[in-house]
């Protein structure tokens, strides 16, 4: 089976409760962690990922924080292994960065391997998916071309399909 680029619990603008889950995550809400992993165990179930690698992708810190956490309660509900070898440097958010009109370059993220890549049946992580920007620099990291987990997406796959097409 191929998998999708994307595979999200939905739509983050539209889903209700899940705008509110993403940020409830960010704040590093314990209770959210634990919802995030049963949304995300629904995901596992409709791909077939169980067994899959997953590699968690870095917080803005250039460490997987709440990533990791979100993942370290997944893999209580479901058959997944956990790769944290990707960190990264710290750099601002991508909502400061757009705020301040600006946008994250690959070099902001400083995304480094620290760990052998788990070639056979991996997957990317991530809270959400905006820009793409986050996820395709981890793919352009982690060397090869790989799906994202994810709890919410902000566009269609389509758009990151064509997005992934375009990028530098």
């Amino acid at each position: 089976m191929t998998l999708p680029m994307i595979m999200s619990c939905g739509m983050y603008y539209s889903l209700p409760g899940l705008r509110d889950l993403c940020h409830a995550v960010k704040s590093r809400n314990d209770d959210a962690f634990t919802d995030a992993a049963e949304w995300l165990s629904r995901v596992i179930d409709k791909y077939n990922l169980e067994g899959y690698s997953v590699i968690p992708i870095p917080n803005h810190s250039g460490r997987a924080e709440y990533t990791l956490e979100i993942l370290k309660r997944l893999r209580r509900l479901r058959s997944i292994r956990i790769c944290n070898i990707l960190v990264g440097t710290a750099h601002a958010t991508q909502y400061d960065a757009k705020k301040a009109g600006t946008k994250l370059s690959l070099n902001d993220y400083g995304f480094e391997l620290r760990g052998d890549i788990p070639f056979n049946r991996a997957i990317l992580f991530d809270n959400v998916i905006g820009s793409g920007n986050t996820y395709f620099s981890a793919m352009k990291t982690i060397g090869f071309e790989t799906s994202l987990l994810t709890l919410a997406q902000t566009h269609s796959t389509s758009y990151y399909v064509n997005q992934w097409s375009k990028f530098e």
